[in-house]
């Protein structure tokens, strides 16, 4: 990832539970923030140069192995990657476990 995406770089975390409380620090930065739009940008831009085709304002209702349903019509895939949140709908008609974790 290009370093100019990055807004903040950070070397210190506190990281806080319902346990404990804990403060990481390390010689060089290990978390950044990013603003969600340049990345966005960055990521569109470098897969069209590789030739995938990318669709916007549908909804997926159904996930197959080699198909989606978006907005009533079956659509064909080699490969799908599922980048619809947390409550992902790819994730749940493929089987794959839900890991959920949070941070701000």
């Amino acid at each position: 990832m290009p370093d100019n995406l990055f807004e903040k770089k950070f070397k210190k975390v506190k990281v806080t539970t319902p346990e404990r409380e804990e403060t990481i620090k390390l010689e060089k930065p290990f978390v950044a923030s990013i603003n969600r739009q340049k990345l966005s940008r960055f990521m569109l831009k470098n897969a069209k140069k590789s030739g995938v085709e990318i669709s916007f304002g549908k909804t997926v209702t159904d996930v197959g192995n080699d198909h989606v349903i978006a907005n009533k019509k079956k659509i064909y895939f080699d490969k799908l990657i599922g980048a619809d949140g947390s409550s992902s709908i790819v994730r749940r008609n493929l089987n794959l476990p839900s890991k959920i974790g949070m941070a701000f």
